[in-house]
């Protein structure tokens, strides 16, 4: 074995030269490099142009060849200048001429460093050479523990890279002997279009004989993770290739084409081609060039000829009569009518120049894939759901479903840049540790206050009544939800309550106890839309009190004294309560305890079947099952959880349209109901209960593990009919618009808000297909729509005043609100509305033309500016709107800080400033005056708390960061959010 690597070992002395000659080259940032013309430089570029490190290699003699050469495009005007020919006189001074490719201005070629010195070689056994491609250190030879790193091998094959597989001599049963390492390369950036190489030999000397080697086993992973040396998971298109900042061909070679399943190939059919995600980078001309002209050596009959007719057309052509064999079957079975267009299109696909028909790797793998990647369309063009986010910590467990912001948030992380031009940006020692120190100064101020906010209501209050403040302010917080959220969630009947209400008064202490409960809740609601400077931390506090009060006695010894009519409108009232901000805690009260309360109860069944009701207790429990419903939807919504309502099981008729004098507790006779165009007190329930079926669907599908319902058809389909409710929903209050002037009937808030509501569930149903539209330009309209959705939310509070009667109760509802109370300042629509202005971001850049800051005006970017002015005013209106939760005591720090991070990428674009700094800056800045809101808020209420000192049984501050505010809550540390990895560092308490 010794003896035939002795007649491949290169010269030690040259190959010293050689690399200290390409290192100069690379950093001259040449275009060409010459080789004196030897069998071992030839042997080792080779090696290197077939693992994309070089463009191209090319014999020739001491004058450089032709730049048509190079490119493999033939020059303007159609001159064709020669190589210059091998003769006797010359033979001994021709060269080997390197193509060197470059990406942004950076060298793929990296630094070359020989192993094996003139004076020493080193040699590796199989074990050693082992470790060595493991990472670990062998004698003298370090591992290789970089992905864009090279280790050139001379074997008894010749000149080989470490980690390609070695083919196995056939007179041999097993390879042995011993490898000698050569040279190792690091390259200084892996760019994605290393794989995309040209071979070519321009010479009119003898061609080289190169053999191509077998392989005993087919390789499984695609050709662009083998040529990049990166773990494929043999999916089409793949993980690795979909996540490249690149547009990647995801392919396989053909050989995979008679190793799968017949029958898997027909229930799959996939063309070769998938695109991952383009961010408008424009490749190096060597690169293009080698990307229009995809040839392998190996494709070539002969090195230099390519007339040559490539090996694996007789294989493309058995793959095509296979097909023509299965369609025949199809057709004479009338089996699986649908599929034969698609098992068209993809034969059709496979005769296309440069391209081959491959199916899945995998054929036992049938389910489909819970990860998140491009969506493989087929007839139905569904898309598969993200992965789900699992936040796992001591204080708390929680599951991020597949509908949540983070979805949609997550495509705005600044990781790439959106300019052609590579923008680095070094971190001062001080600027980083002011960064740090401002994030970490929001985070112990604002859970310290948490904290102490709950610990004011540890224990239940003994004597509620103690609590009540004066009957004026108390009929006033009775009126403030009688004339908001009554009309939508019809919990009470209004005659009777009133009347109980004096009773109240007249003497406190005869009143059951579940009226006092149901009043305290009443109270806590209407302190949302009762906004008095004077009284307004005094009533925030007092509605905490309040809400707990009744949780307490909802869970405590009484808890069979609640199982009735009067426990489920506390409940009710609970979540609702907590719902419109009186606690900005998640709902720990389940909607599933109050859907399972409600159907023990047989709300759920017809009122009919239970002749012992009377006609007012029949109307009372079916308005009370309408509000569970509506609750429930709304809280898988939020929760992102699987849908466990099922309307198939249920048979309640919807509340009768009759007003609430018009039936009483002595009523005995049946009502007349009245007709859907005459407006009662149950119009507006009656009219979102009308799509709540709808909404329903909308909620099964979305929260489903796996969504192969969710077809693009389907959500057109839901999207159109959702369009169709919002309609009659303002069609019916512009035709009732003269009565809503009266005192206590609708207004517009109930307009907007059953619109918002509505339109939320438009949103969620297109937002996934949004997200693909960034990678899919067929799923326009669904960004289209989602886009339009959240401006015409975001109209309805374009101006929060709370002074201003028309609007102040949507505007209290929403900056004290939470999930989907919030309207325009949820950060379900502020993400998606930077996800659409990041893609359009996106879409401008693709053109390659970087801003600067003393460019020139453009026509076609003063357009593009133009069309993005309406988004970019809503963004900033959302903005300038999110201070305000800080005057009222609410502070929300991701919301304030994720949409500055957007208008600092938007700003730095049209600017041309660099992206990172910018970021950075405007972020730092906006932490600051967090912290300058929280500290004037804390004085307001009088809490004294300092962001050092803690409660003395609080050991550890990062016990007091559930870290629920940021994004470190999904699995990402913020400053990776915004592009700065590693620049806020995350407590070890909270690592996954």
């Amino acid at each position: 074995a010794r003896s035939l690597l002795d007649s491949v070992i290169m010269s030690l002395s040259s190959l010293a030269n050689m690399c200290s000659h390409l290192n100069n080259v690379t950093k001259a940032r040449l275009g060409l490099a010459s080789l004196p013309s030897t069998k071992m430089h030839l042997n080792l570029v080779l090696a290197m142009q077939n693992q994309g490190l070089i463009g191209s290699v090319i014999r020739a003699g001491k004058v450089p060849p032709p730049p048509h050469f190079l490119t493999g495009m033939p020059e303007v005007g159609g001159n064709f200048v020669e190589v210059e020919p091998v003769t006797q006189e010359n033979v001994a001074s021709r060269r080997l001429w390197l193509g060197l490719k470059y990406w942004q201005s950076e060298p793929v070629l990296g630094k070359l460093t020989p192993i094996s010195k003139p004076k020493h070689r080193i040699n590796l056994d199989l074990p050693g050479l082992r470790q060595v491609l493991m990472g670990e250190r062998s004698g003298r030879v370090d591992g290789l523990r970089s992905p864009g790193e090279c280790l050139f091998l001379a074997t008894d094959q010749g000149v080989m890279e470490a980690r390609e597989p070695k083919p196995r001599p056939r007179s041999h049963p097993r390879a042995g002997g011993v490898v000698n390492p050569e040279v190792r390369i690091s390259l200084q950036q892996q760019s994605p279009a290393t794989h995309n190489t040209v071979i070519k030999e321009m010479s009119s000397s003898a061609p080289i004989e190169t053999t191509p080697r077998k392989r005993r086993r087919p390789p499984l992973a695609c050709e662009q993770c083998r040529r990049r040396k990166l773990r494929c998971d043999r999916k089409l298109p793949c993980t690795p290739c979909t996540r490249s900042r690149e547009s990647l061909t995801c392919s396989y070679s053909p050989g995979h084409i008679s190793q799968v399943n017949t029958s898997t190939s027909i229930r799959e059919p996939s063309p070769v081609t998938f695109l991952s995600r383009a961010d408008g980078r424009k490749r190096s001309l060597a690169s293009a060039f080698s990307n229009e002209r995809d040839i392998n050596a190996g494709d070539l009959g002969e090195l230099g000829n390519p007339d040559a007719p490539p090996p694996q057309t007789a294989q493309i052509i058995e793959d095509l009569q296979q097909r023509i064999r299965q369609l025949e079957d199809f057709v004479s079975t009338g089996r699986v009518a649908d599929q034969i267009p698609a098992v068209l299109s993809s034969s059709h696909t496979s005769i296309t120049p440069g391209q081959s028909t491959i199916h899945h790797p995998n054929p036992t793998e049938q389910r489909p894939s819970l990860q998140s990647g491009p969506s493989q369309i087929h007839g139905s063009s569904s898309i598969t759901a993200p992965v789900p986010r699992l936040r796992v910590s001591s204080q708390k467990t929680k599951l991020f479903g597949a509908n949540h912001w983070v979805n949609a948030a997550a495509e705005f992380q600044v990781i790439g840049d959106f300019t052609p031009k590579d923008i680095e940006f070094s971190f001062a020692k001080d600027d980083v540790a002011n960064f740090s120190t401002a994030v970490k100064d929001c985070y112990y101020l604002r859970q310290s206050w948490k904290m102490q906010l709950s610990n004011e209501n540890l224990l239940p209050t003994m004597d509620l009544l103690s609590t009540f403040p004066q009957r004026e302010l108390c009929d006033e917080l009775l009126r403030c939800y009688m004339r908001t959220f009554e009309h939508i969630y019809r919990l009470v009947h209004i005659p009777t309550f009133w009347k109980e209400y004096e009773d109240f008064w007249a003497s406190p202490g005869t009143s059951s106890t579940s009226f006092v409960m149901k009043l305290s809740l009443l109270f806590a609601i209407g302190t949302i839309f009762h906004k008095d400077e004077k009284t307004q931390k005094y009533l925030q506090r007092l509605a905490r009190q309040w809400v707990y009060a009744a949780q307490w006695w909802l869970i405590g010894p009484s808890e069979s004294a609640t199982f009735n009519l009067d426990g489920l409108q506390i409940c009710c009232l609970v979540i609702l309560a907590r719902q419109a901000g009186c606690l900005s805690s998640p709902l720990w009260i389940s909607a599933d305890s109050m859907l399972n309360m409600a159907m023990m109860m047989g709300l759920h069944r017809n009122t009919g079947l239970f002749p012992n009701l009377s006609p007012f207790q029949a109307e009372m429990r079916n308005r009370l099952w309408a509000t569970v419903s509506e609750l429930y939807i709304q809280s898988i919504m939020d929760s992102g959880v699987p849908c466990l309502l099922s309307l198939e099981d249920v048979d309640s008729v919807s509340p009768s349209n009759v007003n609430d004098d018009d039936i009483s507790p002595e009523t005995k006779t049946h009502v007349k109901t009245q007709s859907d165009q005459i407006f009662t007190d149950s119009s507006v329930q009656i009219l979102l209960a009308r799509s709540i079926r709808l909404r329903l669907e909308v909620a099964r599908l979305i929260n489903k593990p796996v969504r192969e319902d969710l077809t693009y058809e389907n959500a057109l389909r839901l999207g159109k009919e959702l369009q169709v409710a919002c309609r009659e929903i303002s069609a019916f209050f512009q035709e009732h618009k003269s009565i809503f002037e009266s005192r206590n009937s609708p207004t517009e808030f109930h307009r907007k808000f059953l619109d918002m509501l509505l339109r939320r569930y438009i949103i969620f149903l297109h937002r996934p297909f949004m997200i693909q539209a960034r990678k899919d330009p067929r799923y326009y309209l669904s960004r289209k729509i989602c886009v339009e959705s959240c401006l015409v939310i975001s109209s309805y509070t374009e101006r929060l005043d709370i002074a201003t009667d028309s609007q102040k109760d949507l505007s209290c509802l929403t900056l004290s609100g939470n999930a989907s109370f919030k309207g325009a300042l949820c950060m379900d629509f502020i993400s998606v509305l930077g996800l659409e202005i990041t893609m359009q971001i996106e879409e401008e850049n693709s053109l390659g033309v970087p801003q600067t800051p003393h460019s020139g005006s453009d026509p076609l970017g003063e357009m593009t500016k133009a069309n993005r002015a309406p988004l970019l005013k809503c963004l900033k209106s959302i903005h300038g709107q999110l201070e305000q939760p800080f005057e009222f005591g609410i502070p929300s720090l991701k919301r304030y800080n994720y949409l500055t991070g957007v208008l600092a990428l938007v700003r730095a674009t049209e600017s041309g400033l660099p992206v990172k700094q910018t970021i950075y800056d405007d972020v730092r800045a906006s932490l600051k005056k967090c912290f300058a809101l929280l500290q004037k808020s804390k004085a307001d209420e009088d809490l004294n708390i300092a962001t050092e000192p803690l409660p003395s049984e609080i050991e550890d501050l990062t016990s007091l960061l559930p870290i629920e505010d940021w994004a470190l809550s999904l699995g990402m540390n913020f400053s990776d959010y915004l592009g700065f990895p590693g620049l806020v560092e995350q407590p070890s308490a909270f690592r996954w």
